[in-house]
């Protein structure tokens, strides 16, 4: 199997969720900076219209196949990626394994506290805050303070990753940076994630529309729009 294939021009990395958190974890042990992108069937059609989130997806240190979609596009051009690994499932197994300072950045009030109860993890702080880019000084203040390694930022795509690519550089002691979306939501409790059997079946979609009618959008992007963009351009 290949190492890496693309997808819409969109780069992944073919690994299961032991592999992803194998190297994440050596990321926080790097000298260097490391970032995490989740891309998913929505993530990529926003790539493929904005160049500049397309170059910031393709410079990430480890890009994880996160949506069915993504799967099945990867057979259909007849490059398998091993298995999905949600962003969520690798955030709570890093949190588990590393020892390592970690910042909870992002969400709606009172939800990065409630996640950080939930882990079991080496938590030194959370903000809500916002992707302004007038609150990134308060934010980078904040963080330099209390010097974590990891840290998980939850603004949605495009905005989590384009804050990672203007702000990284300014925060040194952070090793490995991860956009994780709606994690925080699913940790917390505020959000239910489909039952196994719904994902193993690949129809999370379905149980996201029933309980939130409002993301009809969202998943019309993923389960239409990107599979017709996909066979189109693909």
């Amino acid at each position: 199997m290949q190492k890496e294939i693309k997808i819409l021009k969109v780069r992944f990395d073919n690994v299961t969720l032991q592999e992803a958190l194998h190297r994440a974890l050596e990321f926080t042990k790097s000298n260097s900076q490391h970032y995490i992108c989740t891309p998913n069937p929505e993530i990529v059609l926003a790539a493929h219209k904005n160049h500049k989130f397309l170059s910031i997806l393709n410079r990430s240190s480890l890009n994880i196949p996160d949506g069915a979609g993504i799967i099945w596009a990867a057979k259909r051009q007849k490059t398998p990626l091993k298995s999905r690994v949600t962003g969520v499932d690798l955030m709570k197994k890093i949190c588990k394994e590393s020892k390592k300072r970690i910042f909870l950045l992002g969400a709606e009030e009172g939800i990065a506290e409630d996640a950080a109860k939930k882990l079991k993890a080496n938590i030194v702080g959370t903000h809500s805050g916002s992707p302004k880019v007038e609150d990134e000084k308060e934010i980078i203040e904040k963080l330099n303070r209390l010097k974590p390694e990891i840290l998980f930022i939850a603004y949605g795509a495009p905005a989590q990753e384009l804050w990672i690519a203007r702000n990284l550089k300014k925060i040194p002691s952070v090793k490995l940076a991860m956009g994780v979306g709606g994690s925080f939501d699913f940790i917390a409790g505020k959000t239910k994630r489909a039952p196994k059997w719904m994902q193993k079946l690949s129809i999370e979609w379905l149980y996201r529309l029933i309980k939130e009618p409002r993301r009809i959008k969202r998943i019309l992007n993923a389960t239409v729009r990107f599979p017709i963009t996909f066979l189109k351009k693909g």
